[in-house]
Formats: structure tokens, sequence, C-alpha cells
């Protein structure tokens, strides 16, 4: 949710609705991942600085080279912090659904559209389910 919509004193990092930007902060061991592929990313820069340095090679291959990290961790912390699909707490069937009757989810005690699981990481329904595989 852009931050104009934010409602005041509303968490800027969570997974709830009010939550200016979308991030699982209880997800340990996704942090960790998170942690381990910035620290790769880093000895890998590191890596191919010093032995373009060390062996004479063009400098426009440390260019290409933090370019492509660049662009990788960009992509990297937008898909961290984007929304998975998670179902609206007011969302409702809609009233030409070939379902007869709405299905609640006994978590979040919210409508619980067709193909859509409630996540224990993100405490929430989610569309589909795909978003932690």
């Amino acid at each position: 949710m852009p931050s104009y919509w934010a409602k005041p004193g509303a968490p800027y990092f969570g997974t709830s609705e009010d939550s200016q930007q979308w991030l699982v902060l209880h997800d340990v061991p996704g942090l960790i991942m998170v942690a381990i592929a910035l620290g790769l990313m880093g000895f890998c820069d590191f890596a191919v600085c010093y032995l373009t340095i060390a062996f004479g090679w063009s400098y426009a291959v440390i260019g290409v080279y933090n370019v492509l990290v660049t662009l990788s961790l960009v992509s990297h912390a937008r898909t961290m912090l984007s929304d998975p699909g998670a179902v609206a707490a007011d969302a409702r069937a809609l009233s030409s659904s070939d379902e007869a009757t709405e299905t609640i989810c006994g978590r979040c005690d919210a409508y619980k559209p067709p193909h859509s699981h409630h996540c224990r990481v993100c405490n929430r329904c989610i569309v589909r389910m795909d978003h932690h595989w």
C-alpha cells in the first residue's frame, strides 16, 4: 500500500492491511536466508573486483558485474516488499460465482476464495499460496 494511503500510526513493515510495506518480520529462516544471499553477493563482488585487478582485466568487467548485482538486489528487495496476494479482510464472494456457500478460514475468520490457503508465516490467507516456494 502506498504511503499516502497509510493510516496515522500504522506500522511501516508488516503483513496487516494497515502496513505501508509488506515484510514478514518474524520469519527468522527467511531473514537468515536474506543475510546469506547478501553475504554471498558481497563476497562474489569482492572476488570479481579482486580478480579483475589482479589479472589486469578490463575494468568494464567490474562495471558490468556491479550493474547485474544492483539489478539483482533491486529485484530481490521488490520481491520481499511486495504483497503475495493476500485476501483483504473485507473480501466477499461474488454473487455470480458458482459456489453456493462462502468458505470462511478457520484461523483468520475471513472469506477464503477458491484455491487460497492460510499461510502460517504471514498469518493471512493467500491466493494460490505460492509465495514461499
